[in-house]
């Protein structure tokens, strides 16, 4: 069965497997992000193997793809964009949603259904940006043939 992937990430997918570079994806074992996955390039540019990106991640990576056709896109479409507010962390660090605005967010996302999600625009307005998919996944390079995005 196909990885499905976002379509911001489909040009890097694509240009990593062209490359001869593999990708390889890893999953959280923070439990504070328990279905995190993320996606690095399964090589260097020198063919060595790339570590673990970050200590939240396992040891092992969940699956290692070396295929365009090993990946399917799923194009999203935005449903609601809002302001919300946003406070201080404990440690003063970075910022985070307020209560208030994380009830709003997962009320939206619940509206929108099944596969709704939400993102952020962080520009100047904090905006909570609720989206959902659009369509059954399409092949990677059939999605790359259609936008153009299509690298050498």
């Amino acid at each position: 069965m196909a990885y499905v992937i976002i379509q911001s990430a489909a040009g890097q997918i694509a240009e990593w497997i062209k490359a001869g570079r593999g990708i390889k994806i890893w999953k959280s074992i923070n439990l504070s992000n328990p279905g995190k996955e993320v996606m690095t390039p399964a090589r260097s540019i020198n063919g060595a193997e790339i570590p673990k990106p970050s200590r939240d991640m396992g040891n092992e990576p969940i699956a290692t793809y070396e295929s365009l056709s090993d990946f399917t896109v799923q194009t999203d479409v935005e449903v609601k964009r809002f302001h919300v507010a946003v406070r201080q962390s404990s440690n003063c660090l970075t910022l985070k949603v307020t209560d208030g605005g994380t009830r709003r967010m997962r009320a939206a996302v619940k509206k929108v259904g099944k596969g709704g999600y939400y993102t952020f625009d962080y520009g100047d307005y904090n905006n909570a940006v609720i989206m959902r998919p659009e369509g059954e996944p399409i092949p990677l390079e059939q999605y790359l043939n259609r936008t153009n995005t299509n690298t050498n």
